[in-house]
């Protein structure tokens, strides 16, 4: 479990602009409490679906990060 925090909490680089000179970097860190027992297969797919956005530099990354954060963190 330490490994995955230690990751989530490290943060990704996103690159931002048209051109190589241009580029920006956007440190984005998605939030992880850790609980009593291992994340649920569901929490780590959304986890997973997030990085490989975020690699990707898709721009579904703020949907995705708001649908875990209102569904794991903050459930209703």
């Amino acid at each position: 479990m330490e490994g995955i925090s230690s990751i989530l909490h490290s943060g990704l680089r996103q690159t931002f602009g048209p051109a190589a000179s241009e580029k920006q970097y956007l440190n984005t860190v998605i939030p992880y409490e850790k609980k009593g027992s291992p994340p649920s297969v569901e929490d780590l797919q959304m986890l997973t679906n997030i990085l490989f956005a975020m690699k990707e530099g898709n721009e579904k990354v703020p949907t995705l990060l708001t649908d875990y954060i209102l569904k794991v963190l903050c459930p209703t």
